[in-house]
């Protein structure tokens, strides 16, 4: 790729199910998906990265960049920094996630999260 642009927009974005390493998500429906980036050089310069509404089990708002790997994507590394949140709902339904999060900073009701690393293995830290 030599020139890209993505401008990706739902109001109506649902995620499957997903069993991450026994961990069970029921699907979710975020309603909200927008994607603005556009390719710099070799890397993906990521403007908005917007998931979910009021009423979405979890909101995600990411800003930053990912160094592209053309030849093997899911070997590209992430420079994201943003927030997360989750309903009261899911949070109760998955207690778990709330002890995981609770080592980050957070503003107002938004977990404030840096993600860097491979994209096939983000590691999250403080935005410190």
């Amino acid at each position: 790729l030599s020139d890209l642009k993505l401008n990706i927009r739902s109001k109506d974005f649902t995620l499957p199910g997903q069993d991450i390493k026994g961990f069970k998500l029921a699907t979710m429906r975020l309603n909200n998906l927008l994607l603005k980036a556009d390719l710099v050089g070799k890397k993906l310069k990521v403007h908005d990265f917007i998931l979910g509404d009021e009423e979405a089990a979890v909101r995600a708002n990411f800003k930053g960049h990912i160094n592209m790997n053309q030849r093997n994507f899911i070997a590209s590394t992430l420079d994201l920094s943003g927030e997360v949140a989750f309903s009261n709902d899911f949070l109760e339904k998955y207690a778990i996630i709330k002890l995981v999060m609770n080592k980050f900073d957070k503003k107002d009701e938004f977990y404030q999260i840096k993600l860097s690393g491979p994209l096939s293995r983000p590691k999250p830290s403080s935005l410190r």
